[in-house]
């Protein structure tokens, strides 16, 4: 599991601790806990730097395409679609 998708974990648990902790209240008008348990969450990494492509890059990766493929990847690079709307 990578670093992000356990800090998410982390912040909806303790989203969840914190809601118990404060708002969760008993029939006796008491809280679920006298206080919410401090959870920390992992520190995220940097991420890489976007970097434009060189001129001859292209044209290496290209190469080893099959044209099928080739004309699709052109496309994409051409328009600057995210992986999302791929």
């Amino acid at each position: 599991m990578k670093s992000r998708a356990i800090k998410w974990v982390l912040k909806t648990v303790r989203q969840v601790v914190n809601f118990a902790a404060e708002e969760r209240i008993d029939e006796y008008g008491l809280t679920w806990w006298a206080s919410a348990p401090k959870i920390k969450c992992l520190p995220e990494p940097d991420r890489r730097a976007l970097r434009p492509l060189s001129w001859a890059e292209p044209r290496r990766f290209f190469q080893a395409l099959p044209d099928h493929v080739a004309t699709r990847v052109l496309f994409i690079l051409n328009t600057g679609l995210h992986d999302a709307e791929i």
